[in-house]
């Protein structure tokens, strides 16, 4: 089985839907045999048994606004510093530094594929070849069919938080350390 894992809005359903089209079943809860287990939630010791583990990473600041427009929430100033505050995919409404350490350990470990969200979608099709060559799955033609085929989550372009930061949201941003978050996944 290969555990497809990632912060939420940052590709796994991509991820997943790669996985699919390379011949590997997309699954939520865990089976026997070749397929994927699509999991956002679980956590290091609760993780089932896999043999491959890839985590996909997307810039955090894309990440927020495409869960504020996944969820329908205007995109100004007042609701990006609430989501930094209290990022709204966590139940208990942490902070995204907070949210965001949850995966930290992953980042490190050896047993752990980090994939780039942003690169997937730029290289030509070469992280899903070497996905491919790490699982034996079938790499061919996945990279050109992937875009046309409807994710759960997919609203028609990916998310540009250029589009809606401010200075403002910038001083909010940097106050809560997020900075800091994304020099850890390589955004810095």
């Amino acid at each position: 089985m290969i555990l497809c894992n990632g912060i939420p809005k940052s590709g796994t359903h991509y991820l997943a839907l790669c996985m699919e089209l390379m011949g590997f079943p997309k699954v939520y809860e865990p089976r026997e045999g070749p397929c994927c287990l699509m999991n956002h939630w679980t956590m290091d010791d609760k993780l089932p048994e896999h043999d491959h583990h890839f985590l996909i990473i997307r810039h955090p600041r894309n990440a927020m606004i495409s869960m504020l427009r996944e969820r329908e929430r205007p995109l100004v100033p007042g609701v990006l510093i609430s989501a930094i505050r209290a990022y709204p995919p966590a139940a208990d409404r942490v902070s995204m530094v907070k949210f965001y350490d949850r995966f930290a350990g992953w980042l490190t470990d050896r047993d752990c594929v980090v994939v780039r969200y942003e690169t997937m979608l730029s290289d030509g099709g070469e992280t899903i070849s070497k996905i491919a060559r790490l699982t034996g799955g079938v790499a061919q033609d996945v990279y050109e069919s992937a875009p046309s085929v409807q994710t759960a989550t997919w609203t028609g372009s990916p998310s540009n938080w250029r589009d809606h930061w401010t200075p403002g949201v910038e001083k909010i941003w940097q106050e809560n350390g997020c900075t800091a978050l994304e020099e850890t996944l390589g955004y810095g």
